[in-house]
């Protein structure tokens, strides 16, 4: 795709008169306003306002660097598929939350080479080490567009690639207590204070049943043993982590590891 194709177009003076969005800049209202560009080219972010190809006006948003890749670490446990995530502070997710390790493209990577580089910087910010982690497999070929009205995806294998690692349950141990448990892993390079301190604000890195972070806080859930993560309750899920649990059950369930049946 050009790097000039940005999906939108100034608004011509007819349109302005008929525009869905209002803009205010510096807290003041600006009927006059045609287009808006906001760029960061240090993380290749672009957000614009103009008339949309579909004949209205809004807001576009592009990866520019190719979108970004999702690590789903898992494991099995009592015949049962846990999945690795980490704990982390997200503001605008509402406060301590549970997220796969996953990142934007860096200049010039493949969607298997940051997946593998955010794979190892967000352990390491856990204090795990990168070897603790079976290699990365991409569980399909093909980006997924996380919010098709307004991010633009475009470009050839642009958007979010989703990525799968094995952990031996050897390497990891269970905690907590009946109903709230969940698996660590044993050893530590730096044991994480849950202070939040880093720069990704991560607490720790823990294992829990595919269920149970799918379910969790469902007033609607049926299974008496999926319940919240104790300390480590939380509200509200990432749809990117939901996403990856989803594939990561399709792709076992391709490979014969595990059966999804429909009745």
């Amino acid at each position: 795709m050009p790097e000039n194709d940005k999906a939108v177009s100034p608004l011509t003076d007819e349109q302005l008169g008929k525009r869905g969005w209002g803009v205010r800049i510096n807290g003041e209202v600006r009927p006059d306003v045609r287009s808006i560009d906001v760029e960061n080219a240090e993380i290749g972010w672009e957000f614009y306002y103009g008339m949309r190809p579909e004949g209205h006006d809004g807001i576009v948003f592009r990866e520019r660097k190719g979108g970004g890749s999702v690590v789903l670490p898992y494991t099995w446990w009592d015949g049962q598929i846990f999945v690795g995530v980490l704990l982390e502070d997200r503001f605008l997710q509402g406060g301590r939350v549970p997220n796969a390790p996953r990142g934007a493209l860096d200049e010039g990577e493949t969607h298997i080479v940051a997946a593998e580089r955010e794979l190892r910087e967000e352990l390491e910010d856990a204090g795990i080490s990168r070897d603790q982690v079976g290699p990365i497999e991409e569980l399909f070929l093909g980006g997924v567009n996380p919010f098709p009205s307004i991010v633009d995806t475009r470009g050839d294998q642009e958007g979010n690639h989703f990525f799968a690692a094995f952990v031996d349950p050897a390497r990891l141990y269970k905690t907590g207590g009946v109903r709230t448990s969940w698996l660590e892993f044993r050893e530590f390079t730096t044991r994480p204070l849950y202070s939040g301190k880093s720069h990704e604000q991560i607490h720790a890195f823990i294992f829990v049943r595919w269920d149970s972070f799918i379910l969790a806080g469902d007033p609607m859930k049926k299974d008496a043993e999926i319940d919240s993560l104790g300390p480590f309750s939380y509200d509200a899920r990432d749809g990117l982590t939901v996403t990856a649990v989803a594939v990561l059950l399709a792709h076992l369930h391709t490979r014969g590891l595990i059966k999804i049946s429909f009745t």
